[in-house]
């Protein structure tokens, strides 16, 4: 793929990645992890669930700022996300106006951008390719990058995306760079959101021809040209198209008088493309706008609301859309090939157009965010309630990792002029259906439904690895002389090659079918209880600071948490009570308290939303064994007492 080749080229130049934002009409969200991220990261493309969880743990620890945003109309949740990376649905009817450039519920958020930052610069890219497969392999697409090198480019670029962020209810990063380096007057970026309208822009010199590649076009393209005519003040502008056609047939618009009238005027032509077809291509998607001195390459269509031109009469409605403008002087000979004879026969019938028009979701009545915070295990909820009628009741929320349905409650805002969710915190007993499933689903009872993706945040806390059993744990702590490489984990999700879920590690076995065996003192030694412990006691120990005790406490394969996990498993597990698991309880409880002693103890507070979670690491004394005798039970009992108040801080 050629797109992914210079791709990868510009991710080089800008070395050491920082941020990634995408944005798209539509998207395949498994092309992005499958290609896009491997390319961001370095490493090789997956094959396996494990791989895509690797890469979610690279992506973690490097801290790269990866987002992608589309129309919320488009998104499939039911598409297999793999990966932590968020996915934000654009509303484009709530976003600002732009002076004359206005949204409602019939635009969309239509821009193919691509924003790359590293420690040896910017990028920027546009064009007309969506993050899709056909976008990147099989269309005929055009796309460009930029130096983020002046100030005015930059400023650009934050006009664009801070309204994206501010419509999905994220905070613009304060440390995106600001740039004081002379404007380059020969290109420009130009979007929907702020400054200059795309056609101001373009024809502010007043050209006297246009030349366009489009694959689709106003349905009585005639009257779009007149428009164009009439917004350029040039009742003589020639315009000359190079379109798409279905199956090298017909374009996605219908025939009138009128395209005869301009074409005998010598006003309007039709073209086929300068650049031969490749048979293997799906269509040519490319959309290219070309004067006698200016070229831009973007998403803008030959429509009225593809290329933001206010239309005579009626209200306007505008998608967004973005692109470069660049100084070009070359003629319009070179992007338009031989001329193809104007008759009917080159539109679309009625029925044609029906069968090519786009079909647009209806969306749901409100604006959902669902959040999960992996660090404190919680889903976070708000929402925007966006009907033209008050809020209905009734619709319910359902969630993975919860066992019953939420209601949704709508409350005025503090104005009184719009209605809001009721901000819900939502704990979860389980995050294991999170590792598979990333989507949520809201219904009324009375045939509405509607998924959305899941927003992952922190997702660094998200443990996608374990060791299959407590004797697994402690062996590799044994072993490895108390760090044990996280290869010895086992993925908690595997898949086989038709990305069916094999195996949940956590919890995949029924305690109550557990046999006797594996919970008796034989199959763990005593010696390697405590050496084990011993080896973890040295590893908090070594601790220098609140972020490594938290990853050693809740993050990596092996953990603090995890550790607690697998002995309240096994004690649960058995069928009577047994004097190793009495040692286990004991010999854990006291690194979780080491642990707690440790977090005090270091600079810092730590995280104040981990509070929960360190006061969760603790295990319950189970009974011991009726058989022993009270004199050692009390021996026992005075040991640990006597252990834990002489208890060196660690």
């Amino acid at each position: 793929m050629k797109l992914l080749s210079a791709f990868k080229k510009r991710i080089d130049e800008v070395g050491t990645v920082q941020r990634v934002w995408l944005t798209s009409f539509v998207i395949n969200i498994e092309f992005i992890e499958t290609y896009l991220l491997p390319a961001i990261l370095g490493m090789d493309p997956p094959k396996l669930r494990m791989d895509y969880e690797g890469m979610q743990q690279v992506l973690s620890e490097r801290g790269i700022d990866i987002r992608v945003f589309c129309d919320k109309r488009f998104i499939e949740p039911d598409q297999n996300k793999r990966t932590a990376i968020p996915v934000h649905g654009i509303s484009p009817e709530r976003l600002l106006p732009n002076d004359e450039v206005v949204f409602s519920e019939r635009s969309l958020f239509h821009p193919k951008v691509i924003y790359l930052q590293g420690e040896k610069g910017s990028v920027l890219g546009s064009g007309s390719a969506n993050l899709t497969v056909d976008g990147w392999g099989r269309n005929q697409e055009v796309f460009s990058y930029m130096p983020l090198a002046s100030e005015s480019m930059a400023e650009s670029v934050r006009n664009f995306f801070s309204p994206l962020f501010t419509n999905v209810q994220e905070r613009f990063p304060e440390d995106f760079p600001v740039l004081s380096q002379p404007e380059d007057s020969g290109v420009s970026f130009c979007h929907s959101l702020a400054g200059r309208s795309f056609l101001t822009r373009l024809f502010e010199n007043a050209p006297g021809e246009l030349a366009v590649w489009s694959p689709y076009f106003s349905r009585d393209i005639s009257s779009y040209v007149r428009n164009l005519q009439n917004f350029a003040d040039a009742p003589n502008l020639r315009v000359q198209l190079v379109p798409d056609r279905v199956e090298n047939q017909h374009l996605r618009s219908e025939w009138n008088q009128g395209l005869a009238e301009l074409h005998g005027q010598g006003l309007l032509s039709l073209h086929q493309s300068p650049i031969k077809r490749d048979d293997r291509s799906f269509m040519t998607h490319a959309k290219l706008w070309k004067t006698p001195d200016r070229l831009a390459i973007g998403s803008w269509n030959f429509t009225q609301p593809g290329s933001n031109l206010i239309p005579d009469g009626g209200s306007p409605s505008h998608n967004v859309e973005a692109g470069f403008i660049i100084s070009d002087p070359s003629p319009l000979t070179e992007f338009v090939g031989e001329e193809l004879p104007l008759s009917e026969a080159l539109f679309a019938t009625t029925e044609q157009m029906e069968q090519e028009s786009l079909r647009v979701p209806e969306p749901p009545p409100f604006d959902l965010r669902v959040v999960f915070d992996w660090q404190i295990e919680r889903f976070q909820i708000s929402g925007v309630w966006v009907g033209k009628s008050e809020p209905e009741g009734g619709f319910e929320l359902k969630l993975p990792g919860l066992s019953h349905s939420v209601k949704l409650q709508w409350v005025a805002d503090s104005r009184g002029d719009a209605f809001v969710l009721e901000d819900l915190e939502l704990p979860v007993s389980s995050t294991r259906p999170l590792l598979v499933n990333r989507s949520y689903e809201v219904g009324n009872g009375l045939g509405f439904s509607s998924k959305g993706l899941i927003i992952e945040k922190r997702p660094i806390f998200r443990r996608a690895q374990q060791y299959e059993d407590l004797r697994g744990l402690l062996d590799a702590l044994v072993l490895s002389g108390g760090e044990p490489p996280a290869d010895d984990a086992a993925y908690r999700v595997q898949e086989d090659d038709d990305g069916q879920v094999l195996v949940d590690v956590l919890g995949s076995v029924d305690t109550d079918l557990v046999s006797e065996h594996q919970h008796q003192s034989t199959d763990i030694s005593y010696f390697r209880l405590f050496s084990a412990c011993h080896h973890y006691k040295e590893l908090l120990s070594n601790c220098q600071d609140q972020r490594e005790l938290e990853y050693w406490a809740f993050i990596r394969p092996g953990c603090l948490q995890e550790l607690v996990e697998k002995t309240e498993y096994r004690i649960e597990g058995s069928s009577s009570p047994s004097l190793f698991n009495w040692f286990l309880s004991q010999e854990v409880s006291q690194l979780c308290s080491a642990a707690r002693a440790k977090q005090a103890q270091l600079p810092g507070k730590g995280s104040e939303k981990t509070a929960e979670r360190w006061e969760a690491l603790i295990v319950d004394e189970p009974a011991l064994p009726p058989s022993l005798s009270d004199e050692y039970r009390a021996w026992l009992a005075g040991e640990y007492s006597r252990r834990s108040s002489n208890r060196e801080a660690i």
